[in-house]
């Protein structure tokens, strides 16, 4: 099951920024893992292999790409869902995939699509016996949509330390509205709600210019790491930071800064962000993430950087392991 560590709970006090290690001390080189556009990568590993899914257009509904390693050589394999569910605008392509394997060792994957009766973004489900698919579409109405929130986007998995199943996902905000990022109890099966969502974190600060989207959760030692993405995409601006909360529900308070921003490399990327956390069966994790390749080939390329933990807050560190020195 992806994005967790099993760990013991202790007590957490605030970080406050001061506290957050410098995520731009010492100058990486990213891996640039697909020179193609595979926006958003979401990425696990399943038994021996990689698997990488991301958005997708009218022509691909959700590339499917594998690798025996997190920054060995990548290849795009195919379509992992042929077929639109029933709900969906057929032309429009599926945003922001997550896929993780449940207790019947089935692979069940989360979607966003546009709703073919009034284009609203909405939260779908589908299932499939591996992870390449093909991912078959559950149910004839979206799983989440709420058309006054500005539509739903960006659904995420999250298993905590008691097992329990969660759905992340993020609201748009209507006009000059916030968006939010949501955490909705689900039953196993991952598409059977169950209790009332919570809210876990609002774009409330100016630099965020009303956007906060794909979310990711990590559990920690001493608390839940909220990852998240800041900024339109196509903003050069586009960057990820993160929240801290002593509990699942929070409250979570922002650190501030910017984790993983342009200027985090060597060389400088355009509009990072869109990031996903894998811990692989090694226990070393990465982030994946897309950036632009020049605007002109309107294609955000799938890159990847290593990430290690300082004072028990994430850090970056060299793609296929060892620690950065700051």
């Amino acid at each position: 099951m992806r994005k967790r560590l099993c760990v013991l709970l202790v007590v957490v006090l605030a970080v406050p920024f001061s506290a957050v290690p410098s995520a731009h001390a010492a100058p990486l080189a990213p891996k640039l893992l697909l020179r193609k556009d595979f926006p958003d990568p979401e990425v696990n590993q399943f038994a021996d292999r990689y698997y990488a899914y991301g958005t997708g257009s009218h022509e691909t509904r959700v590339p499917v790409a594998t690798a025996l390693s997190p920054t060995g050589e990548w290849t795009i394999i195919g379509e992992a869902m042929p077929e639109p569910a029933a709900w969906m605008d057929e032309k429009a392509g599926v945003w922001a995939p997550d896929v993780f394997r449940r207790p019947d060792g089935k692979y069940l994957m989360y979607l966003t699509g546009r709703r073919a009766s009034d284009g609203t973004r909405c939260l779908g489900a589908a299932l499939s016996e591996n992870p390449v698919g093909p991912f078959a579409p559950l149910g004839e109405e979206p799983l989440v949509c709420k058309p006054e929130e500005g539509g739903d986007i960006d659904p995420v998995s999250f298993v905590d330390d008691d097992e329990r199943l969660y759905l992340l996902y993020k609201s748009n905000g209507p006009g000059d509205q916030p968006s939010i990022i949501w955490l909705q109890p689900v039953a196993p099966d991952g598409v059977t709600l169950t209790g009332d969502r919570r809210e876990l974190l609002r774009s409330d600060l100016p630099e965020e210019d009303d956007v906060i989207e794909a979310p990711v959760l990590i559990r920690r030692p001493s608390h839940y790491v909220l990852f998240y993405s800041v900024k339109s995409y196509t903003n050069s601006d586009y960057h990820t930071s993160y929240a801290t909360a002593s509990a699942l529900a929070g409250p979570y308070t922002k650190t501030g800064g910017r984790w993983l921003d342009r200027t985090s490399f060597d060389e400088t990327l355009d509009g990072p962000g869109g990031a996903d956390i894998t811990t692989g069966s090694d226990g070393q994790q990465h982030a994946f993430f897309h950036a632009w390749l020049g605007r002109t080939q309107a294609m955000r390329a799938m890159f990847a950087t290593g990430m290690d933990w300082k004072d028990d807050l994430p850090i970056l560190a060299p793609p296929g392991g060892g620690t950065r020195s700051d």
